[in-house]
């Protein structure tokens, strides 16, 4: 079996990750004999999912954990990880769904794989290091793609994948490695007070920036109305809105 001493227990504001072992055998049958849960598939026997699983354990490159409550860490939820670099996966029961849980765990799994692999899996060519893929069916109510949307994948077309027999269209997702930017602001100053939300940015800050980039300093000054950038710093975001308007440097 492979060695999981150096995967790191991740943890989030709700959610523990452990990575796989021996122990989650049982539940792993579970899951993967559910059919809500693989319901694109015929789901596995036991049989057929404890050969799965044994895989993984004996794949020094897998990099699945389950994921649990941290008030209830004995009451699992699901897995995600990635089982095969640079491809993620994650699997919930219906109990789990709905409250943000696997976009949770998977931004605690993503923000952890690229400070433990800042140049990409080791395992992986140099073009696949830069990034990170999933895969997802097409199917009606399927809420995979918002998950990996709200962790920054964006779509990358479709692959066709052999599938009991079949040949299944699935759509691919990819996120790309984040750039090492350390971002200073020098000045800004609040043109109209607002509340700046994720999901409506609205008019809030002009500003300039200074962004130290491959060694290179780059200057922005961020003035037009409407949503102007998005600067990466580590894997954290940085989201700027503006609205036209006179800017002054901000007293010293």
């Amino acid at each position: 079996m492979a060695d999981k001493t150096r995967d790191p227990t991740i943890e989030t504001e709700r959610l523990i990750l452990t990575p796989f072992s021996h122990e989650h055998t049982e539940f792993i049958c579970a899951i993967r004999a559910n059919p809500k849960v693989f319901f694109w598939r015929t789901p596995d026997t036991r049989s057929q999912a404890i050969e799965w699983f044994e895989a993984r354990l004996a794949d020094p490159v897998n990099l699945g954990y389950i994921v649990s409550l941290k008030d209830d860490p004995s009451n699992i939820l699901g897995s995600v990880g990635a089982v095969r670099p640079p491809e993620i996966g994650y699997a919930y029961l219906p109990s789990a769904w709905g409250k943000g849980i696997a976009t949770e765990a998977l931004r605690g799994w993503i923000d952890t794989y690229w400070k433990r692999f800042p140049e990409g899996h080791p395992s992986l060519g140099e073009k696949e290091r830069g990034m990170l893929t999933a895969d997802t069916g097409p199917e009606e109510g399927n809420q995979s793609p918002s998950v990996l949307k709200k962790n920054g994948f964006v779509h990358a077309g479709q692959v066709p994948v052999e599938e009991e027999g079949e040949t299944v269209m699935l759509d691919r997702w990819r996120l790309d490695r984040p750039i090492d930017v350390v971002t200073e602001i020098f000045w800004m100053e609040v043109v109209e007070p607002a509340t700046v939300g994720v999901d409506e940015l609205e008019e809030a800050f002009v500003v300039l920036l200074r962004l130290e980039l491959f060694g290179e300093t780059i200057e922005l000054l961020l003035g037009v109305a409407g949503v102007l950038t998005c600067v990466v710093a580590g894997t954290k975001m940085l989201l700027v809105a503006s609205v036209a308007g006179s800017v002054k440097p901000a007293a010293e």
